[in-house]
């Protein structure tokens, strides 16, 4: 069976309005949409705010990470990204999806649903006819880049979601 993880992005408090609104009312309209049953999926989920729209409704949540600061460092979310990534490499779930909210300018924030894992759109017509080899082997290198690569993109949307909740800090 296909289990799909989601990192969903909200903020600790309520004030943030359409902020929350559109990512949870977008979560939950695709949760509806591509999945029978709760074994089909679990969720990632940053801010009070997400964590009680969840719970509330009975979804499961693999963990969530509440009180990230304003002023966000990589050690702010580094256990969050590792636990999403390990849920991946250790098989639990099939694809990991990121959503959040884009910072487009003080007035504008997209909503934004990345696939982070399985990678997808990673070969390029430049590079189909070399041949590398690397030591160790191709596989081992991916699976330690992959890992830092994924999160690597889980801080930036973190970073990019503080920008878009707080427009005028």
């Amino acid at each position: 069976m296909k289990r799909t993880g989601y990192i969903v992005v909200t903020a600790d408090l309520g004030l943030a309005g359409a902020y929350n609104n559109n990512i949870l009312k977008y979560v939950h309209d695709l949760i509806k949409e591509r999945h029978e049953s709760n074994d089909e999926f679990t969720v990632i989920v940053t801010g009070k705010v997400g964590l009680r729209f969840f719970k509330k409704r009975g979804y499961p949540v693999a963990f969530h990470k509440v009180g990230l600061p304003d002023n966000l460092s990589f050690d702010d979310v580094i256990d969050l990204a590792k636990k999403s990534v390990g849920l991946f490499a250790d098989e639990e779930i099939d694809e990991l999806h990121l959503i959040y909210n884009h910072f487009v300018n003080a007035m504008t924030q997209r909503l934004t649903d990345t696939q982070l894992l399985p990678l997808t759109n990673i070969e390029s017509d430049s590079a189909q006819n070399v041949n590398y080899e690397y030591e160790p082997d191709a596989e081992e290198v991916l699976k330690r880049l992959l890992p830092l690569y994924a999160e690597g993109l889980i801080y930036g949307a973190l970073l990019d979601a503080k920008a878009a909740e707080h427009p005028h800090g």
